[in-house]
């Protein structure tokens, strides 16, 4: 990598990084897929969680166990989220539908800065989203 006079070693004026805009131009469907696989898992934990522990609910009283209605939840729930990374959107974008898995994505060199940021904005906005879906 060829330096210029003045800057440290390792830096280099020959290919500038790509602007955050055109990051988003080539990724944005990526960040609505994460957007809305988190979207899902909120929508679905929500109405599975409701089904099973709603006291009104018939699930509830036909599961009188506590502990088997949580692992009814959390069966599903992994389910859900196995579907969600061997799905074709999940082979794509990795499927790190939390933030804190996007951000150890970054660290790790796997995504650049500014996708984990959009990541980021788009997986809250899923978060945000979903749960009004529910009422």
């Amino acid at each position: 990598m060829p330096s210029t006079p003045g800057l440290p070693s390792g830096f280099s004026t020959a290919s500038p990084s790509p602007s955050a805009f055109s990051i988003f131009q080539r990724h944005w469907p990526d960040y609505c897929r994460e957007s809305a696989g988190l979207a899902g898992f909120v929508l679905c934990a929500g109405s599975f969680a409701t089904l099973l522990e709603y006291p009104g609910s018939p699930v509830n009283e036909a599961i009188a166990s506590k502990p088997l209605r949580r692992l009814a939840l959390g069966a599903v729930m992994a389910v859900f989220v196995a579907a969600l990374v061997y799905s074709p959107w999940g082979k794509r974008t990795g499927a790190h539908i939390n933030p804190a898995v996007t951000w150890s994505f970054y660290r790790l060199g796997r995504i650049g800065g500014w996708d984990a940021v959009f990541y980021t904005v788009f997986q809250l906005a899923g978060a945000v989203v979903a749960p009004p879906l529910l009422l």
